[in-house]
């Protein structure tokens, strides 16, 4: 399904995927995963992130989207999914679930369809791939200049990094500047103040 319908840039075709049929399945698939065979952080990492991903693209075709400030609140806020026997909606999976595994990769691996977000890997997550998958999604989403304009010493970066700059750190320290570095040919100086991005909320649709 994602191979099929999801194009190399994360640009999703939402009405070819709903023409399947699969999504049900795979949400059905998310609802009776037993909590018991997740018994690794690499498990358990996999596992939500392919959640996450399926539910928003299930809320999608539900009629619900994230274009709006009040459209937001209901799609991330509202439907209540079955995850290996837990009761929780989009927010909850990501506060809950996904950040507490303390994996600030994570920020690029899961899409919340819009044009802003890190685009949607055209592959599901498995466990022998996972860390080579977040280190490829971190490092395209940093260098791509539609979602961070990097210099050393005025750069403009997205809005996640401001969202969720406490889950960026170095040795231990928050520390944004020094994570972007790890994955940057041009580093930007410690110094330098970071500038913010305006945050396109866009459906990541294909035309």
């Amino acid at each position: 399904m994602i191979q099929e319908h999801v194009s190399a840039e994360g640009f999703v075709n939402y009405n070819a995927i709903a023409a399947t049929g699969k999504i049900d399945s795979v949400i059905e698939l998310i609802a009776t995963t037993e909590p018991k065979s997740l018994v690794t952080t690499t498990d358990m990492l996999t596992f939500y992130i392919n959640s996450y991903n399926a539910l928003v693209i299930k809320t999608i075709l539900d009629g619900k989207s994230p274009s709006n400030i009040f459209s937001r609140i209901s799609f991330f806020n509202g439907p209540e999914y079955n995850v290996a026997g837990q009761s929780l909606n989009l927010n909850d999976l990501e506060h809950k679930i996904i950040r507490p595994l303390n994996e600030p990769r994570i920020h690029f691996a899961i899409a919340c369809a819009s044009m802003s977000c890190p685009p949607l890997l055209n592959e599901a997550y498995t466990a022998g791939k996972i860390n080579e998958q977040l280190d490829r999604v971190t490092k395209d989403f940093i260098n791509n200049e539609k979602f961070n304009e990097i210099s050393a010493t005025n750069p403009k970066v997205s809005m996640i990094f401001k969202w969720y700059e406490k889950d960026y750190t170095v040795n231990g320290k928050k520390d944004v500047i020094g994570f972007i570095n790890n994955y940057v040919d041009t580093k930007i100086n410690a110094s330098a103040t970071l500038q913010y991005q305006n945050y396109n909320w866009d459906l990541n649709e294909q035309e």
